[in-house]
């Protein structure tokens, strides 16, 4: 972008900034796609201009792969940018121009119901992401249970029910533990099995 296209819309009341966005993840094949996609949705908003972009090469961080983004952004106007800071979670923002702001009564009311219905979608999406982690985690201890009885149909040791199920040591004592307490299961010697 030119620096007389910045210039005039800076003049129309947009907002300059440069936001930093950080991504982790893997495979390094994703983290590389999903950069890619997050900038291309930049460039298409409507309410969003990118000035210039450069973008880090993904370092491996354990067993995964962390990048980031420099945008150097317009803003249409403060909702604009505060969507941007919702939408794409910048790890920060700078603003470089205006050095100062005005608001009028009405803007402002617009930016804060703007900002709480956001924060209202965020607050919804983690609730039903509560939700259907208490779910799944529910379903997987029921599957759990069952598979576990089923196994113990004939007494086994700890070390074979571990094989057959696929668990740590830690989980299986703990299940092994409340279907002991639940009077579903008894302990003979070393070996547990199903209570018939």
């Amino acid at each position: 972008m030119k620096k007389e296209e910045i210039e005039e819309k800076l003049d129309k009341g947009y907002i300059q900034a440069v936001a930093v966005i950080e991504l982790v993840g893997k495979p390094l094949a994703h983290v590389d796609e999903t950069m890619a996609q997050i900038l291309k949705a930049i460039k298409d908003d409507k309410d969003l201009h990118v000035i210039k972009q450069s973008t880090a090469k993904p370092t491996e961080q354990g067993e995964l792969f962390s990048t980031y983004s420099e945008v150097e952004l317009l803003a249409k106007n403060m909702e604009a940018l505060v969507g941007f800071c919702f939408d794409y979670m910048p790890s920060s923002v700078e603003i470089v121009e205006p050095a100062t702001f005005s608001f009028q009564a009405a803007n402002a009311t617009t930016l804060f119901t703007e900002l709480v219905g956001k924060l209202h979608h965020v607050d919804m999406v983690a609730k039903q992401l509560n939700a259907q982690n208490s779910f799944l985690k529910r379903n997987m201890s029921i599957l759990l249970r069952n598979s576990m009885l089923h196994v113990l149909g004939e007494a086994r040791t700890e070390k074979e029910i571990m094989n057959i199920l696929n668990l740590d040591d830690k989980e299986l004592k703990g299940f092994l533990k409340v279907l002991v307490e639940q009077k579903l299961i008894k302990k003979t010697g070393k070996k547990y099995e199903r209570v018939k």
